[in-house]
């Protein structure tokens, strides 16, 4: 069973087709992650997940990096309860933080990235219209270089 967990709507981007209409400050707050836990738990314990051993947590937003601390908390806190984890993430604010957090926890990536240079920069740009491929593509780059492991995929916009 998947359990999506929206860390903000906040977003380092502004995307010209972005589903998030009311973009806002809210973050989830690292205090929320015991009742988080204890609502998954008690899923598992009354039989509502279809395989109890495998619960997948997704961390997804607005831009899910924007909240990593609660991202790092979270996994911290669960890494010995057979979770696997996904963060969707339009790859801007990957670190060496997630780059470690990616290779101690299994943790796989989905990544923004609408096919070449000209095609992304039309929609996929920062607040002051500046086109964000560059700097996506180093990512993914660094990723291949720096991950013990395939850990990510390309989700896509075709426009």
């Amino acid at each position: 069973m998947v359990f999506e967990l929206v860390t903000t709507r906040n977003c380092n981007l502004n995307c010209k087709y972005c589903f998030e209409v009311k973009k806002n400050h809210e973050f989830m707050n690292e205090s929320m992650i015991p009742n988080i836990i204890s609502f998954i738990e008690e899923y598992k314990k009354r039989k509502l997940v279809s395989d109890s051993r495998h619960i997948q947590v997704d961390f997804n937003g607005g831009e899910t990096l924007l909240n990593k601390n609660f991202i790092i908390k979270f996994i911290e806190l669960t890494k010995n309860m057979n979770y696997s984890y996904t963060i969707t993430t339009n790859g801007i604010l990957i670190d060496d933080d997630i780059i470690d957090l990616i290779n101690d926890n299994d943790i796989f990536l989905q990544i923004s990235l609408d096919g070449i240079k000209d095609c992304h920069d039309e929609n996929r740009i920062f607040h002051d219209n500046r086109g964000s491929f560059d700097i996506v593509y180093s990512q993914l780059k660094r990723l291949q270089e720096k991950c013990d492991r395939t850990c990510f995929n390309i989700a896509s916009v075709i426009t």
